[in-house]
């Protein structure tokens, strides 16, 4: 059996796979790590978050933790902590939701430390990413005196579970910073961040070992000291090894809260300053074109919302939400005419002044279900629109995940008709936490060096 265990934004995720790559198990948790701050600051407590992962890890059957062979690990990118030498967090671990970069400054007028950091870096670096956090502590006078490594939660806890002298960390997770050359393969810092090297742990390709499980936590958790590590792999990157079984061929969609659009391809490329995709590090010389947007889920819940309102103002009763919901969908999937509605209610990471827009509204479609089926053709095509024209082409299939695209039939149907292809949906849930139990497996038996992972997928 092999584990993998996806430290999300919210919760903890297991999963663990068969030697045939069969999901055997699928377990999350809320890990209620976050602290109270004040808005525009996303901190959590790593302790409240290690401490969750191993009681999570305790109520798998003995049997099965007994027979884990290797252990893949996952987690939210873009997050940062700083620890000391021997391991002890000297800061919370400030999440990818972190806005403080994008607070006005008065060191900086009319412009906030993230717009002072993309001019001098020319990395096209977001509020919430690691590079921006470091430089704000930086900038601020905010660094602790005895801080000696900058890691991310996931690569953290490696780091403890294999008790290892330093932190190491997986290419995903640099990149994630802001601070990885794709094409060089190497850290780049420029400018006045060069100084952020020193602390900054050994980068390695996607899909290596870090080392083998300490004795104290095999303890703690019940499983054999001396099982295999993996370096955590970005969540991004697990869910695609999850779940596209024909890499250059299909699509990876996930429309939960937000939504997340991936495509595997064979370079790595360079998008320009306030671009609305990325590229990432994949397996080997490939590379993830990725573009994630804030209106998924959530632009369908608010317009819900929205109708909601409007029947409480005028009739003094609001319908429940579910009864609401279902109604958006059983009018939208009747609907002929749907409204063009562009919906970045909540802007986007790469423009956050954007706003949403309403056309094409006639006497003949001023409904319900032309709204809700506009809606949802919106919530796909602008995520659609996120990625450089033409890199979709010729691709076959769409391989869906995520809360609200499995509960809405308005989307899938959306989906289908924007991409001209067929909707395949995964089989399980928690796809990165399944992601880093196939990456452990496939290493562990296709790898006898511990190396990187270079066997087929299965």
């Amino acid at each position: 059996m092999y584990l993998g265990v996806d430290i999300g934004t919210s919760k903890i995720a297991l999963a663990m796979v068969d030697a045939r790559g069969t999901v055997r198990v699928v377990r999350s948790v809320p890990h209620q790590a976050q602290l109270r701050r004040p808005p525009g600051r996303a901190e959590q407590c790593p302790h409240r978050i290690a401490s969750c992962v191993r009681s999570l890890v305790r109520s798998l059957p003995v049997e099965l933790r007994r027979q884990v062979r290797a252990i893949g690990v996952t987690g939210q990118m873009h997050g940062v902590l700083l620890a000391d030498r021997s391991g002890q967090p000297l800061t919370p671990f400030v999440t990818w939701q972190d806005a403080r970069a994008l607070v006005p400054d008065a060191n900086w007028p009319g412009r906030s430390r993230l717009r002072w950091l993309q001019r001098h870096t020319g990395v096209p670096v977001q509020a919430g990413y690691g590079l921006a956090t470091l430089d704000w502590w930086r900038a601020h006078s905010q660094w602790p005196r005895n801080a000696a490594w900058v890691v991310t939660i996931a690569d953290w806890l490696v780091w403890d579970w294999c008790e290892l002298s330093r932190p190491i960390m997986d290419e995903t997770m640099a990149a994630a910073w802001g601070i990885w050359d794709m094409v060089r393969r190497r850290i780049s810092l420029r400018g006045p961040l060069r100084c952020l090297r020193a602390v900054a742990p050994e980068v390695r390709p996607m899909g290596m070992w870090a080392g083998t499980l300490g004795a104290r936590t095999a303890r703690e958790w019940g499983v054999a000291a001396g099982v295999p590590v993996m370096l955590a792999t970005g969540d991004n990157q697990a869910s695609v090894y999850a779940t596209i079984h024909h890499p250059h061929e299909e699509i990876a969609l996930t429309i939960g809260t937000g939504a997340q659009i991936s495509v595997v391809v064979d370079r790595p490329g360079r998008p320009p300053l306030g671009a609305s995709w990325e590229s990432r590090p994949y397996r080997g010389r490939c590379a993830l074109w990725v573009a994630a947007s804030l209106n998924g889920g959530a632009a369908w819940a608010a317009g819900a919302a929205m109708l909601r309102r409007w029947c409480s103002q005028l009739t003094g009763v609001a319908p429940k939400l579910d009864r609401m919901l279902a109604a958006m969908n059983r009018l939208g999937l009747r609907a002929r005419q749907p409204w063009r509605v562009v919906p970045v209610w909540s802007g986007e990471r790469f423009a956050p002044e954007l706003r949403g827009e309403v056309h094409g509204i006639g006497l003949q479609n001023m409904d319900v279900g032309s709204f809700a089926r506009g809606l949802a053709e919106g919530i796909v095509r602008n995520l659609q629109s996120l990625l450089p024209a033409g890199i979709l082409q010729g691709r076959t299939r769409v391989v869906g995940s995520g809360n609200a695209l499995r509960r809405n039939a308005l989307l899938r149907r959306a989906v289908r008709e924007a991409f001209g292809c067929p909707l395949r949906l995964t089989p399980f849930q928690e796809e990165a936490a399944v992601g880093a139990a196939k990456l452990a497996r496939d290493a562990e038996q296709n790898s006898h060096d511990r190396g990187h992972v270079t066997g087929p997928r299965g």
